[in-house]
């Protein structure tokens, strides 16, 4: 999906090759620190774990360069061409997430 963003001019990288891997299996708060510190977006299906931890985030005012949940129900991970155009069309809308969440619908 990184590779069809990138072809269609937005800078994204898969969580196994940014940075050369380095972030696998780290926790998603180190993920948030290092994706703060380079502006990128976190793009996640994860519905369990990232709702809770980015409400801890707002209780305690810590920062991140913003987040877009995928749901399973709406976009399957497998539907490369749809959401690489959902997440294209959405780059093009938004100026900047810092500090935002939002939810991928289309």
């Amino acid at each position: 999906m990184a590779h069809a963003l990138r072809r269609n001019g937005i800078d994204a990288a898969a969580l196994r090759e940014w940075h050369e891997g380095a972030f696998l299996g780290r926790r998603d708060e180190d993920i948030l620190a290092a994706a703060l510190n380079e502006d990128r977006v976190f793009v996640t299906y994860d519905l369990r774990t990232i709702p809770p931890m980015l409400k801890r985030f707002a209780v305690q005012g810590a920062l991140h360069a913003g987040v877009i949940l995928v749901n399973v129900g709406t976009i399957l991970p497998g539907d490369v061409r749809r959401l690489t155009r959902s997440l294209g069309r959405l780059a093009k809308e938004q100026e900047g997430l810092r500090n935002q969440v939002l939810f991928l619908t289309k």
